[in-house]
């Protein structure tokens, strides 16, 4: 098959099941840590992939880098832990995307940690170079697969358009009444933002890319300085 790539394929669907499930059990788990166990009896306090990912957002995730699984149930009554309903589900929202950050900084460390063992494992005599490199390379592209796809995956959701994360944060600080007609037409903006996606890809991409730039300050330059100074 003209233009198959079996490892980008692999690397793809692990990076999926991993990000995506890692994001929706941390919104099941901040609800639990809050009071509510509706996600626990959903069967969704889980990092099984099974039980997260639906067919549209793993598609979208595959193809453009950005996705989306099944919503996480949460009762906002129940949040009992949180300042009100508002501030729970705040909270709930925002711990989905703070933990494909953490993700993407522990990928982070971990490609730098092969660089070094790479760089050190190559002096050593009579050591298999071709073999060596080709296995750090897999790891190298594992890593920094994670790396770029959770940032990715963080700052989409962080968009306060819903039924995106960012929309949960947004409406806290929001009038009541702005939050009640953002909902309100939350089906029409949801359509618009999948046009969006499938007309104006190449520059959403883009745009992904130019506000990535400052996470890649906090998350990836400390281990790159860090590598380089062992290195050197």
């Amino acid at each position: 098959m003209p233009g198959f790539d079996l490892q980008y394929v692999l690397i793809s669907i692990l990076v999926l099941t991993v990000s995506l499930s890692t994001h929706e059990y941390a919104h099941a788990r901040m609800a639990m840590a809050l009071g509510d166990d509706t996600a626990e009896k959903s069967g969704r306090l889980t990092l099984n992939p099974l039980a997260h990912l639906e067919l549209l957002g793993t598609l979208a995730f595959l193809l453009l880098r950005i996705g989306w699984a099944k919503p996480v149930p949460v009762n906002p009554s129940k949040l009992e832990k949180a300042k009100d309903a508002e501030h729970g589900m705040m909270l709930v929202s925002i711990a989905g995307p703070l933990s494909n950050l953490l993700v993407a900084f522990i990928a982070a460390f971990l490609y730098n940690l092969t660089r070094v063992l790479g760089y050190f494992l190559l002096q050593r005599p009579n050591i298999n170079v071709d073999t060596t490199v080709f296995v750090l390379n897999i790891f190298v592209t594992i890593f920094l697969a994670f790396y770029y796809s959770n940032v990715s995956l963080a700052i989409f959701n962080l968009i306060p358009l819903p039924p995106l994360d960012g929309s949960k944060i947004l409406a806290f600080f929001l009038p009541s009444k702005a939050s009640y007609y953002m909902y309100k037409y939350q089906r029409y903006i949801s359509f618009a933002m999948i046009l969006l996606f499938i007309f104006a890809g190449s520059y959403i991409a883009k745009f992904m890319s130019m506000v990535s730039k400052p996470f890649y300050y906090v998350l990836m330059r400390p281990w790159e300085i860090l590598a380089n100074v062992i290195i050197n």
